[in-house]
């Protein structure tokens, strides 16, 4: 009768509080698991030879505390080894969190390099200005048109090396998805945009930026693993209705969901940029869907 009473309150509490934690827990290590099954094994074998060798526990009474207080050991030891694994996997998030923030001051500090070139580009050409247009009102005057065509020509590539591409008025985010699409630009994967940011950006910029360095990111993965003529990324961001972005890549067609629609990856060092986009959307209540048709994966988030 007692057991009948405590065997379901034990089974209804592993399953309401440790079995989210186990399969999370789960999903997330690799390595491990050979050695964790071995302790079972073990566990199993010694509750078994204390339960029944010589004879068994009913007449042994002297035994009996011993017994239980390896019941209370197995599932405790159990317990242990999972949140110490999942502690593990929080401590592991946290420092690709950590290099993540490294990353993004790392971006600012290019694309501030880089705002700071094209400004001083474009002083030296506003000194020179006078000059140059004394020279081509001087050409214009002589009918060398020839000549001014080709001056003209000239001053337009020179103008074009000032020119710095700003993709966000956020500077945060700008830095980030200027260093990303330069990346990706960089590995012959064709990058077409679409940006329309509100304005203000009505989330944290600073998330939002990891949540574009992840996508972004994974998209880059994914192409390297494919010839260069098939590396496509688009990335389109809309302001209305509503807030939606949507990243879109060419991929070898291999991918895994799991049972929440959310893409797995076995490999070791990803993973959990997808993870974060997801958290992410929880955070913000934002909807979420990764699609896979053909050789396309897509990423779209709707707030």
């Amino acid at each position: 009768a007692t057991r009948l009473l405590i065997l379901p309150l034990l089974e209804w509490f592993a399953y309401k509080k440790l079995r989210t934690i186990f399969l999370d827990v789960q999903r997330q290590t690799k390595r491990g698991w050979y050695v964790f099954s071995l302790i079972g094994a073990l566990f199993y074998v010694l509750m078994t030879l204390t339960m029944n060798v010589p004879t068994t526990i009913t007449e042994r009474l002297e035994y009996l505390p011993a017994a239980v207080l390896l019941l209370i050991v197995i599932p405790t030891v159990y317990v242990d080894i999972i949140l110490t694994l999942r502690q593990q996997k929080k401590m592991y998030e946290m420092l690709e969190q950590e290099n993540i923030i490294r990353l993004q001051v790392h971006n600012m500090t290019s694309r501030i390099e880089e705002l700071a070139t094209a400004d001083e580009r474009f002083r030296e050409e506003r000194h020179n200005y006078r000059h140059k247009m004394k020279t081509i009102a001087s050409l214009v005057e002589t009918k060398q048109y020839e000549e001014l065509a080709h001056l003209v020509e000239d001053y337009n590539e020179t103008f074009k090396r000032t020119q710095v591409i700003r993709y966000c008025q956020n500077a945060i985010v700008d830095a980030v998805l200027s260093t990303y699409i330069k990346n990706a630009e960089s590995k012959a994967i064709k990058v077409n945009i679409g940006f329309a940011f509100p304005d203000p950006i009505p989330v944290d910029a600073t998330e939002l930026a990891t949540v574009f360095a992840n996508a972004i990111e994974n998209a880059i993965h994914a192409c390297e693993k494919l010839e260069p003529e098939k590396r496509v990324i688009d990335i389109k961001v809309l302001n209305r209705p509503r807030f939606m972005i949507q990243v879109a890549n060419t991929f070898d067609g291999n991918i895994e969901f799991d049972e929440n629609g959310i893409p797995t990856n076995h490999e070791d060092g990803h993973g959990f940029g997808t993870r974060s986009i997801v958290a992410f959307c929880k955070l913000h209540n934002a909807h979420y869907i990764f699609k896979a048709e053909g050789d396309k994966f897509t990423l779209f988030l709707n707030f």
